[in-house]
C-alpha cells in the first residue's frame, strides 16, 4: 500500500513541476509581448550595428538582456536604442568604453 502512495506522490510532484515549468515559459512569453522585445539579429538590421559589437557590449554590461528564449538573448528595443545612441555620443566625445560603462551602468 505504501508503494502505491509513494508512486502517487511522485506523480503529483511531477505534474506540479510540469505546471510550474509551463507557467514560467508562458509568463516569459507574455512579458516579451508586453514590451517591444528584439533579438540581436534584429538589432543588427534595425540599428546598423555589427553583431560582434552587440555581443561585446552585452558581455561588458553595456546592453542589458531583457530575457532569454532558449539560447537566444532578447533585448528591450527602447532601452537598446537609447543605450546605443548614448554610447555613440560618448564615444564621439572621446570617452573609452570602460568610462562609458561607468557613466551608463554606474559600475
Amino acid at each position: 500500500m505504501l508503494d502505491f502512495w509513494g508512486k502517487y506522490v511522485k506523480l503529483i510532484a511531477s505534474a506540479v513541476l510540469l505546471v510550474i515549468t509551463i507557467s514560467t515559459y508562458l509568463l516569459k512569453k507574455l512579458l516579451l509581448m508586453a514590451k517591444k522585445i528584439i533579438s540581436a539579429q534584429e538589432i543588427v538590421v534595425k540599428f546598423h550595428t555589427p553583431y560582434q559589437k552587440i555581443n561585446y557590449y552585452t558581455a561588458i554590461g553595456l546592453l542589458p538582456v531583457a530575457a532569454k528564449v532558449g539560447n537566444k538573448r532578447m533585448y528591450e528595443e527602447q532601452v537598446i536604442k537609447e543605450r546605443l545612441q548614448k554610447i555613440s555620443e560618448l564615444a564621439r566625445e572621446g570617452y573609452p568604453l570602460n568610462l562609458i560603462r561607468k557613466k551608463l551602468v554606474g559600475m
